[in-house]
Formats: C-alpha cells, structure tokens, sequence
C-alpha cells in the first residue's frame, strides 16, 4: 500500500501533463497575495482569516479585502478599487463591507467586486454632512451601519438611505470633553446597546450609551501610560476590554474595573486586535500574527521566514552573453519540499530588475521566483561589450529558455509547476520560447499582462517601441505572439483591462486573438485559454469577454491577479497508469476539510484532462469528460469533516499510459465562491 499526500488545494483543475510528478513531491502549493500593509483582520468561524491591505497613501489605487486558509492558500481576493482601505467586514455570502478612507466612503462588495452599495450615492446624510476619512464600517443587526468618521471627529450610525439615526461626538470639532472625540477609530456596538469607542487622539477608549453618557473610559487618569493612540478596542465576554495600543506597540487587556490583566508587546505598531476561540491574539498591522498570551508569534500572514537569493551562471548559447539572473529562493525550499516556480519576463525594452519586489515577494509566499536581464538589456551586456537589442526575437527567446531548463533541472522546484509570467511586450519573449521548446521544458501555465498581439501594435510608425516597419517581414518572423500562441501548449491566462497601454486598442481585439489562437478549438494546443479569472470568463471561451476595470490596474490588483491565477491553474494531482496507479488496484482519495466543514457535501472524480468546463453556477470548473461522469461521487463529510471515494482501477491495459487527472471539492456556503478545492486529501493506493 502507497500513501501520497496532497496538500491543500492541489485537486483543481489541472491538465494531464501538469503534475506527474506532483504524487512524488509532496510539495504544498499556497498562493499567496503579498501585502503592504495588513491593517484590519478577521478570523471566521471556518478558521480562515479575512484581511485588508491597505496599501500607501501615494495615489495609486490600493486597498484590497483577501481571504486565506489557515496555510495561507489565497482563496479570494475583493478587486474593487478603494484607496487607503482601513477595515473590512464580513457580512456573508461572499459579501463585505469596505471603508474606503481616501475615498470618504464606504463600499459594500460581492464576490465578483459588483458594489452592492456605496455611500457616495446617499451623500450628503441627512444632517448635510459628508462622510470624511471614516476608517471604520460595522453592519449592525437591522442593517443600517456603524461608522467612524475619523475626520469629523465623530461614530455614526447611518441607514441605506443616508439617514443619521445616531451619533456621539460633535460634527467637525475635535476635543477631549464628555460628548467630544478626537479622530476615533474602531467602533462597536455592545449587546446593551451601548458602543465601545477607541478615542484616539484622546489616549483613550469610551463606552457611551444611546443617549449619549460615557457609561465606562479607561485612558488618562486611569491607564495612564498604558495606551497610546488606541486604534481598536473589544469588549471580550468576561466583561474586560481588548484594547490596541499603537503608538507603544502593545494590547493590554484591562478588566472591567481598569486593572490591567495582560500587556503584550507587538514588535509593531498593531491596529486591531481580537480574541481568538483558543485564547490567542490576532493582531493586524503591516502583517496579520496570531500570538499567545506571552506575545510569541504562533502564525503569520505573510510568513516571516526571509527567502534565499541566487545569481546563477546562466550563458545564453545563442549570444554568448551572460545573462543576469536572480533566483529568490523560499526558506521551504528543498529537494524534499519542491516548490513551484515563477519566472517574470518583462516588457518593451526593459531589464528585469523591476520585478525585484513581486519576486521577493512571492518567495516569500512559496514560491520560487527569478527576474532577468534579456541580453543586451541592464546587466546582461558581457561588461558593456553587449548591447544588441533583439526585441524579443529568437536571441532572447533562447535567453529564457535556457532560464526554463534551469529550474526545471533544480531539485528544489516542482518542474511540472512552472509559470511564465509575461508583462507587455514580454508575451512576444515568453510565447516564443514556449512554442519553440514545447514541453522542453513543460511550463504550467502563462500569464499574460496586456500584450500585444502583432507587429501592427508594436512598431514605432503604429505608435509602439520597435523601430523596424512592419514591411520588414524577415525581422517580425520572429517577432509576432499571434503566430506563436498556437503552440504554446501551457495553460493561458489573459490579464486585461477595459483600455489596453498605448497604444491603445479598439476593443481590445488583440486580447481576443490572443486568446482565440491558443483555445483548442482553434487549432491551439493549450490546455485552456482565458481572459480574467473565472468569475468574470469562462473558461475557453472568449466572445463577450469581460474585461477588469480600468480602476484596478497596478499594485496591488496586479499581484493579486497573478496569485489567483497561480492558485486556480497552478494546482491538481495527476496519477499515471500503471506507474503509481496500479491495474487492478484501488485508488482512494480521502478528503480533511476539518470540523468546521462537517456534514457538508463534497464532490470527487478522475478525468483524462480534456480541458476545464463550469458546472453549476460557473465558480466551479473540473475538468469533465466521460472518465469525469463514470467515476464522479459525492456524499457529506463526516462529523471529523472527512470523506473518502473508492475507485477500483481496472485491470484493462488499455488504461497503460494514461495520466489520471483527481479533482476533489467540498461545499462552502456563504463563502465568495460556492465550491473551494478540498483542504489536505491523501490517495491511498492499493
């Protein structure tokens, strides 16, 4: 008997020739959304936390809501466009709230980023104020909303027509008095009616009534000392107060009467705080860490382990140059622990040293991630004796490859787990080197930013960089991606927004080719072909794209959309026949979804992997065939939230050679999308 751990989310939607390999390596794939500034968490029942980043206060469009798994796995990301997003909350069903502070409004979003509601619509309230700087947003029992309006120095409770229904502290008029607050943050509404309101300039929390009266304070004269700038405060079932204290980089917890219980430090200025089930602390603020009562970090999202950098020798055969590379390596990394791999390939005439951060990034999160210098370009010039542009032509096609066959030869790296990565005009590079080298090595999966299509969008008398006319069609052979994607044999995920970079392209038709050039139907040979990600188009399908909002280009949608693409196309469990699945044998696929899934449905099957189709509501892609429809079974988990399918494999030689695709998911109501892969799930062979 064989045991082959699958750790969460790998049974999802993976071609046959993904993941061989993945039954070898055990390695868990997690993708994950780096942060800027983790500012609001929130640990749901299902033990999965929900954060917001918050992002800069530069202007750049920043601000998002995620959900991860307790591993860290990115589950959803909100993409709506909010700048300097404070909190979240979770009001159900893959909805939540946002406060928008740059924005002076408050969003409510659904999954897919539709605004269900928004605050600017009802401005100015009833009382001919506008909402300024609120940094907070609860939704109370009857549905009308609890917010701090930082700016206006005052907590307000608003209905969905812009009513103030309620409201503590003086519009516009900061202050220390009885009925005054200065810049408060986090409120809360108490079971008594009363709320609980951090008074931050004031060095103090108050617990006002309906009316108005401070029925209970802890800050000057009586912690004095102990609170600096409190963000947060929790009123906790025992009676005490959780209390976040920014500026001294602590939560203390005080009783009831204003005797201190615990004092924890945070190493960093914290934001908000909350009392875990277990007795622990989550804290957010720049990261989200659970802590015990001691202050020691249990669990952190993004983990806090540094990555590795390499600079390997990389010569490319075709230049002669060596090329400048660097490899950011995960601490988690071994031979042992293979991780998949991103290569980032840039754009224009651009070196690679642009994507330092996304990569260091990302190896933080799992990955093991490499930027480049194309030859002629930054640092891949042989000491400056090197400095022919190739414009992505077959010179610097070659370049990459030799970049491809490095990870797929290093034991740390899954190679059946590669992704290349493309920025503009890189997606000339990256389907070059794909179609050229198909499956030498096999890459996963192409993630395409914004490129261009054909020469008529690139050459400088079409408004594009490369100064060669489109009549020169010697040099645009090389040079083209609509005549590589047909051979790009990965799977291939467009990233594109309403108006493409210059120049600009009516209607976006060169997405359109792009796409339609790689779908099998068409004569491509890629295992699918999307614009965006699945709850805006299905898969294999390109008329009547949907494209993202303009809204939402650059940092941090762009990660975002590249960790979604890497977590929902990067991820499955193939076995092959008669290698690892033996004829005649059983192969058992056991599902841990946890306790808090208990009794929910879940969903198995094998398929041969003939590409993604949506079932149901269109948030659950398998891929479905007849293998898919003979061996599909479902049933509840358990009351541990387990499940188990049989599978008896025939003893039929004609099944010698076939790779078998496993798809596991369980059930997950209320959640962003209705079906999630299942949590760590063994084969069992026998």
């Amino acid at each position: 008997m064989r045991t082959t751990t699958n750790p969460a989310h790998l049974i999802h939607r993976t071609s046959v020739a993904l993941l061989a390999l993945a039954i070898v390596s055990g390695g868990a794939l997690t993708a994950q959304a780096y942060p800027q500034n983790i500012l609001e968490v929130e640990r749901l029942p299902d033990g999965r936390t929900l954060m917001v980043d918050s992002g800069d206060q530069s202007g750049q469009p920043a601000g998002i809501a995620f959900l991860v798994e307790p591993d860290g796995t990115l589950v959803h990301s909100w993409l709506v466009r909010s700048e300097w997003t404070h909190t979240v909350d979770w009001v159900g069903g893959g909805v939540v709230l946002l406060a928008a502070s740059n924005d002076d409004r408050i969003l409510e979003v659904a999954a897919d980023g539709t605004i269900l509601w928004n605050s600017d619509d009802v401005s100015p309230l009833s009382d001919g104020s506008q909402l300024d700087y609120p940094n907070d947003v609860k939704m109370l029992a009857g549905g009308n909303l609890l917010v701090s309006d930082r700016n206006n120095h005052r907590v307000v409770e608003i209905d969905r027509n812009g009513n103030v229904v309620w409201q503590h502290g003086v519009t516009g008029t900061p202050g220390g008095g009885p009925n005054l607050l200065w810049t408060p943050h986090n409120s809360e509404r108490l079971a008594s009616g009363n709320t609980l309101i951090s008074d931050t300039r004031n060095d103090r929390v108050v617990e006002v009534t309906p009316s108005g009266i401070i029925a209970w304070s802890y800050g000057p004269g009586i912690g004095a000392g102990l609170i600096d700038a409190p963000r947060d405060a929790d009123r906790l079932p025992d009676g005490s107060v959780l209390i976040t204290s920014t500026n001294n980089a602590r939560i203390v917890r005080v009783s009831s009467t204003g005797a201190l219980m615990q004092s924890i430090p945070t190493a960093v200025a914290p934001y908000e705080a909350d009392l875990l089930p277990n007795g622990n602390y989550l804290v957010g603020g720049g990261f989200a860490r659970e802590v015990d009562a001691a202050g020691n970090v249990l669990w952190s999202y993004p983990p806090m382990s540094a990555p590795l950098t390499e600079t390997p020798l990389v010569v490319n055969p075709s230049s002669g140059v060596n090329l400048a590379v660097t490899i950011h390596v995960p601490a988690s990394a071994s031979p042992a622990n293979p991780r998949p791999a991103v290569v980032m390939v840039p754009g224009d005439n651009d070196a690679g040293s642009g994507f330092l951060p996304t990569c260091r990034d990302l190896a933080r999160l799992g990955y093991v991630a490499v930027h480049f210098d194309p030859d002629g370009r930054g640092q891949s010039t042989n000491g400056g004796t090197y400095t022919t542009e190739d414009y992505c032509g077959f010179i610097q096609q070659d370049g990459l490859h030799q970049i491809l066959l490095l990870l797929a030869a290093r034991r740390d790296v899954d190679a059946t787990r590669i992704c290349v990565a493309t920025h503009s005009y890189g997606v000339t590079m990256g389907s070059g080197a794909l179609a050229r080298y198909p499956d030498n090595p096999a890459v996963a999966l192409m993630v395409d930013r914004e490129g261009p299509a054909a020469r008529f969008e690139t050459a400088q008398q079409f408004g594009g960089h490369v100064p060669v006319p489109v009549s020169n069609n010697l040099f645009w052979s090389e040079r083209e991606a609509i005549a590589f994607m047909p051979q790009v044999r990965s799977r291939y995920v467009r990233m594109q927004t309403e108006v493409d970079q210059h120049p600009p392209h009516p209607g976006n038709q060169h997405a359109i080719d792009l796409a339609l050039a790689a779908l099998p139907s068409n004569g491509g040979q890629a295992t699918l072909s999307r614009i965006g990600l699945e709850w805006n188009n299905p898969t294999n399908v390109v008329a009547n794209a949907v494209w993202i909002s303009e809204g939402l280009e650059g940092a941090p949608y762009d990660e975002h959309f590249l960790h979604l693409a890497l977590a929902r196309e990067m991820s499955g469990l193939d076995l092959d026949v008669p290698n690892t699945v033996p004829l005649g044998g059983t192969a058992t696929l056991a599902m841990n979804a946890g306790a808090a899934r208990a009794g929910l449905d879940w969903a198995t099957a094998f398929s041969l992997g003939t590409g993604p189709t949506f079932l149901g509501t269109g948030w659950l892609a398998l891929d479905v065939d007849a293998l898919f429809w003979a061996s599909f079974q479902s049933g509840p988990l358990d009351t541990a939230g387990q499940g188990a399918a049989v599978y008896p494999v025939p003893s039929n030689p004609w099944l010698s050679g076939l790779v078998l695709h496993t798809q596991a998911v369980v059930a997950a109501p209320g959640d962003p999308v209705p079906y999630v892969p299942s949590p760590p799930s063994t084969v069992i062979l026998q």
